[in-house]
């Protein structure tokens, strides 16, 4: 555990690693590595470990619908010779039947109704070769587009941040800009299976624009992605 927190907290090894992984089945599937295997035989060399549990869930097992989506026994990078026995006890459930097991266990309802968030962490959502300012600009980026949407009292799904790894031209005081773009994502659905996009109100769109390209450094412009799913999932990779 404390080998994983302090990959965590440097970020040394995601960034010399996922600097070399530019395409992005292999590079979400690599930033499952550093951290897990060390906690992995933390796990076998401090509390004797057998057994572990995975969040895998019914959706990511249809085919079409969610891309080489690993169970926990076919993770890539996990070494042959890690003594586990895996348990993934929602394997055969949708996310919104997830959370009707979360209810009838008693879990508070903010947990319960909580936004789901990409297994391999937030790399997910910068897209491309991850780099630090680009992430630190896409955490501001996404606890603006949260926190607008939050004070406008909207109840959607989920929404969120992503922000790529190519340019688009601006322009700030008067120069020529070359900075990152931020695409705004919110989806409404029941089941994941399939899920709309909610029409924000205009106002509320020119409101996070206008907060992010001027709050956040690096990024020069600002999109809304409406495709649906299908023909888009909700993550962006």
């Amino acid at each position: 555990m404390l080998s994983a927190a302090r990959a965590a907290r440097d970020g040394q090894e995601l960034r010399a690693c996922a600097a070399a992984v530019e395409e992005t089945l292999r590079s979400g599937r690599f930033l499952f590595t550093p951290e897990s295997l060390r906690f992995l035989e933390q796990g076998v060399r401090i509390g004797k470990a057998a057994v572990l549990i995975g969040n895998v869930m019914s959706l990511a097992l249809r085919p079409g619908l969610y891309l080489r989506a690993p169970s926990l026994a076919c993770m890539s990078g996990l070494p042959e010779d890690l003594q586990f026995e895996f348990c993934e006890p929602v394997k055969l459930l949708y996310k919104d039947e997830v959370r009707v097991v979360g209810r009838e266990l008693g879990l508070p309802e903010n947990m319960v109704e909580r936004q789901p968030f990409p297994g391999p962490g937030l790399g997910v959502r910068c897209l491309g070769v991850i780099t630090r300012d680009r992430l630190e600009a896409l955490r501001e980026a996404d606890a603006i587009v949260r926190e607008e949407i939050d004070k406008a009292g909207l109840t959607i799904w989920q929404y969120f941040a992503v922000v790529p790894d190519f340019r688009a031209t601006g322009v700030r005081e008067g120069k020529r800009a070359y900075d990152w773009p931020c695409i705004i994502r919110c989806i409404s659905t029941v089941d994941v299976m399939t899920a709309e996009v909610p029409e924000l109100d205009w106002a509320l769109l020119k409101r996070i624009t206008a907060r992010v390209t001027a709050e956040v450094p690096g990024i020069c412009r600002v999109c809304y992605d409406l495709t649906p799913k299908p023909v888009g999932t909700v993550e962006w990779k």
